[in-house]
């Protein structure tokens, strides 16, 4: 396992929900630790965009997927593996589904 003190130049890690909130959080201090990061987004491409935009060379791509359906899960980790050139090293689970409570 790599401490993200050592650094993490040369891994590109696939973060899902990486759009907005926690998840835009983790793909930038991966980004600031040397990793290049694949961006998940499901209904935000715009935030998405602007994240990509801000990480600049250090967002690998950007993958839309919208988990609640069938069939979404591998598609999207196969998109992200041809965007990272065959191989991603890491994967940070992020996504989920918010339902509000008074």
């Amino acid at each position: 396992m790599t401490d993200l003190a050592s650094g993490l130049t040369g891994q590109t890690i696939f973060v899902t929900g990486s759009s907005r909130g926690t998840g835009a959080a983790i793909a930038r201090t991966l980004a600031s630790h040397g990793a290049r990061v694949v961006l998940h987004f499901s209904a935000s491409p715009d935030k998405a965009r602007t994240l990509a935009s801000e990480l600049g060379e250090a967002c690998a791509g950007m993958v839309q997927a919208d988990f609640a359906e069938p069939g979404a899960a591998p598609q999207a980790w196969h998109e992200a593996t041809r965007i990272a050139g065959g191989r991603l090293n890491g994967l940070v689970v992020n996504h989920g589904i918010f339902d509000a409570s008074p």
